[in-house]
């Protein structure tokens, strides 16, 4: 099947006008390499090898949280009366492999027949998926009119998203569906997942961040505690999968506009009935070309997705016999 995806424009770029949507598939629609083009496939490619985990800020999730008493040095210090305990689940940048995949919205649906069909588009709508639970993530990526710059994914919860949402801007364009095709406008919009190896980080926060493994000077016995509970076990890691949308560093979604192009089938006739009602499919189906039904598995049905069949010459058999006798009775 031949399929027409021509991107119409990158948003999500500095100084532009201007996640999966739902009920949607990743992929609209989901047959054979529908959603998949030379362009999708080179974009998913530059942003896996130019967006890069930060490694002095590598994305994160906090576990064991507890708030604990403080030592009496940070309260005459004025830097806390109450600690915060957590245990850091944190990426290691050097074992992350990037998966970039986008959602899909479709904006609009038509199916065109003997004419083209024209189609309008007036707003644009990003689905971007939450990123994974209890994550601090956010992937930001630099574009130029050129491609991708670069990009870092790391720990940032102001820019995390919590919940899936949507983010509608205008987008006026119109569109050419062609004859016998089924034509929709898409709004694509980029994600990323990071697998790699989570360490785990024994932390207290005290007006701020404080590793207290690798000599740390822990200034009291609940804070050795923590120390010793913790401290044997970070240097065991486990597998960790976070995702989450890609930003432009205008803080817009990184998102596509797209027109898919899907032609509709069409069957050559292989055979006709008796009296020349019923046409023979290649594809074993039955035709009545009076009615414009097609018969298959027992039923009757019509289909907007195929395209009317050739008709081929047909002498029925008994017009075929008649002829025939006269013949035979001329001689």
């Amino acid at each position: 099947m031949k399929i027409g995806i021509p991107i119409l424009v990158l948003c999500g770029l500095s100084g532009s006008t201007a996640r999966k949507a739902t009920g949607n598939a990743l992929v609209v629609p989901d047959d054979g390499n529908a959603g998949k083009t030379e362009h999708t496939e080179a974009m998913r490619l530059s942003i896996e090898k130019n967006l890069k985990v930060d490694p002095k800020h590598a994305p994160f999730r906090d576990t064991n949280r507890e708030n604990n008493v403080t030592c009496w040095q940070d309260v005459l210090g004025l830097n806390c009366f109450k600690a915060t305990y957590v245990l850091r689940n944190q990426i290691q940048a050097d074992t992350a492999k990037v998966s970039a995949w986008f959602s899909v919205n479709v904006e609009a649906r038509d199916t065109a027949g003997q004419a083209s069909v024209q189609m309008g588009l007036q707003t644009s709508t990003s689905f971007m998926h939450s990123v994974t639970y209890g994550f601090s993530v956010a992937a930001t990526m630099q574009v130029n009119n050129f491609g991708f710059v670069g990009g870092t994914i790391g720990a940032d919860t102001s820019l995390s998203i919590s919940k899936s949402s949507t983010q509608t801007k205008t987008y006026s364009r119109s569109y050419t569906c062609p004859p016998w095709t089924r034509c929709m406008i898409q709004t694509m919009t980029w994600h990323v997942d990071v697998t790699g190896e989570c360490a785990k980080i024994p932390i207290i926060h005290c007006r701020e961040d404080h590793a207290v493994c690798g000599g740390a000077s822990l200034t009291c016995d609940n804070y050795r505690a923590f120390a010793d509970k913790w401290c044997p076990r970070v240097a065991f890691t486990e597998p960790c999968t976070v995702s989450t949308p890609i930003m432009g560093q205008d803080g817009k979604p990184l998102s596509e506009v797209r027109l898919v192009e899907i032609p509709k089938k069409q069957f050559r006739i292989t055979g006709w009935s008796e009296d020349c009602d019923m046409a023979l499919l290649e594809n074993g189906e039955q035709w009545n070309p009076a009615k414009n039904m097609y018969h298959a598995d027992g039923k009757w049905y019509q289909s907007a997705d195929r395209v009317t069949p050739v008709l081929t010459k047909c002498t029925p058999r008994d017009s075929s016999a008649e002829t025939e006798d006269e013949d035979a009775e001329g001689r």
